[in-house]
């Protein structure tokens, strides 16, 4: 089991733009909201115009209570 993987799924409906995200966020390497690197951010919040998937830390993507 590889511990922190994405699971790969269908495409999101959500398209982001890509400019002002940082190329690390653009990889996966980042959070797309905090930039933190570690843990690696696994919850998909959309894709990118090139189907590269944008993702958050579970941080960021808990919902507010």
């Amino acid at each position: 089991m590889n511990v922190g993987a994405v699971v790969p799924h269908e495409p999101s409906a959500v398209l982001l733009d890509p400019a002002p995200l940082s190329a690390a966020q653009r990889a996966g390497h980042a959070c797309a909201v905090c930039e933190k690197r570690w843990p690696r951010p696994t919850v998909r919040l959309g894709d990118l115009p090139d189907g590269a998937p944008v993702l958050a830390c579970a941080d960021c993507a808990e919902p507010p209570h």
